[in-house]
Formats: structure tokens, C-alpha cells, sequence
């Protein structure tokens, strides 16, 4: 069941609206502190990487986010669609976390951690759009 569309700027001031709704959105729907902490940070990464690489032009853009909650098999659904360049982000590769720090390269860790953070993540290309699909099962709701 869709609980909640969000229609933002590409604009970093738009980060606090993002973290802001999802948090009030899923509170409402009882969803534990830690599900919640994990689902914005992934949101938010997401979000500004969108922002800050996703577009060669200035002009405005908007990036939609639905929300869609199945209490029955506990899972919470985020879709995310913009217009922006085309990033797959699951053909990022994996950083080496075995590396120590000074041998990593620079940038991956964030793609990294909201691959380890949802449960699924799927992306697709259509219509010019971009579209990322994750997924978080939600174990302990109250």
C-alpha cells in the first residue's frame, strides 16, 4: 500500500525535507529506530549523490520518491525516479573493505553501504527516467 509520495528539487537544501518526511512517515508506521536510521541514511546518500552528480545542466529538476509499506509481509518499498544521467548503480563494484584506508580509493563506500543496508536493490532505465527500487524487511514491528 502506498503510504506516501515525495516530490523533491535537486537541490541539497531538499535534504532535510527527504530526512524529515521519512522519518515522520515511518514512525507513523511503527517501524523500529534502527530500520528507520538505516532506511534515511540510505536515502539521504542517495539523494545527494543524485544532486550533486546527476545532472550536466542547472536548471530544476524534481526526484520522486514513493513509499509503499506491506504490513503483512513487513516490508517497506522505496521507488526512486529522476531524469538524470543514467547511473546504474549496482555495476559499481565493491570497494575492498579488507584494503586499509590510505590504499582505498577514493568514493564507493556510500553505493557499498546501501547495498549492505536494504535487502534489495534493483535499477532500471526507461522513459529517460532512472529508477531504483529497495527494498527493507522489517523483522521486529511493534
Amino acid at each position: 500500500m502506498l503510504i506516501y509520495s515525495l516530490h523533491l528539487q535537486n537541490k541539497i537544501e531538499e535534504l532535510e525535507r527527504l530526512t524529515q518526511t521519512l522519518e515522520k512517515v515511518l514512525y507513523d508506521q511503527k517501524i523500529p529506530e534502527n530500520d528507520t536510521f538505516n532506511i534515511v541514511l540510505v536515502m539521504e546518500e542517495l539523494f545527494v549523490n543524485q544532486v550533486s552528480y546527476g545532472y550536466s545542466d542547472s536548471t530544476s529538476h524534481i526526484i520522486d520518491i514513493d513509499i509503499d509499506w506491506n504490513k503483512d509481509e513487513k516490508v517497506i518499498t522505496l521507488t526512486i525516479k529522476n531524469d538524470g544521467t543514467e547511473f546504474n548503480l549496482l555495476n559499481k563494484k565493491d570497494p575492498d573493505t579488507h584494503l586499509g584506508i590510505e590504499d582505498r580509493p577514493i568514493g564507493g563506500l556510500g553505493i557499498f553501504f546501501v547495498k549492505q543496508k536494504m535487502d534489495f536493490v534493483s535499477y532500471k532505465r526507461e522513459n529517460d527516467q532512472n529508477i531504483i527500487v529497495l527494498k527493507k524487511n522489517i523483522k521486529n514491528i511493534k
